[in-house]
């Protein structure tokens, strides 16, 4: 099954990898958890700043997870991100309401942006079958060069032991 217009494939395999994977496992968890525990850890100076000067951290958090643990746990991070900076930073504080349309276009903007990260975030199958197919095709180029080098000695040793015999005396 493939979700429109994200880019992201939802089947059985990739639940199956993501589910096998640690690391995509750590950063599924690790990566929401980080974006909550980053809301709360800007409370006390949500009152220095407007809340959409936050988007940028929550963001670098996002585009972070994307590229150490793919597009799946940077897609829950992205989520996590926004209703955090929602729940935390937006007032009414505590609540998942924006009272403030500059609050809101903040809002909308990390969502969206988070997403873009997530589905522009390479996915760690992907990466691995790419890796792969870049190793399955240097080393099929180092045989290819390795025959080749291999028949060129053959030629040239084939030409001088043609030689040898051609300019050997009759005597020997």
């Amino acid at each position: 099954m493939r979700t429109k217009g994200l880019g992201l494939r939802a089947d059985d395999r990739a639940l199956v990898r993501l589910v096998d994977d640690p690391t995509s496992l750590f950063y599924i968890s690790a990566g929401p958890l980080f974006a909550i525990l980053l809301g709360m850890a800007l409370t006390p100076v949500r009152h220095a700043t407007p809340a959409s000067n936050f988007t940028f951290v929550f963001l670098a958090l996002t585009i972070a997870v994307a590229r150490l643990g793919g597009r799946w746990p940077a897609l829950a991070t992205a989520l996590c991100s926004s209703l955090s900076l929602d729940f935390f930073l937006t007032e009414p504080y505590r609540r998942l309401a924006i009272a403030d349309k500059h609050d809101v276009i903040a809002f909308v903007g990390l969502t969206v942006c988070g997403l873009l990260a997530a589905v522009l975030g390479r996915s760690r199958a992907e990466e691995s079958d790419r890796l792969v197919h870049e190793a399955l095709r240097v080393g099929a180029r180092a045989s290819a060069t390795a025959r080749q080098a291999l028949f060129d000695v053959a030629s040239i040793v084939g030409i001088l032991l043609a030689r040898d015999d051609r300019d050997a005396p009759a005597g020997h």
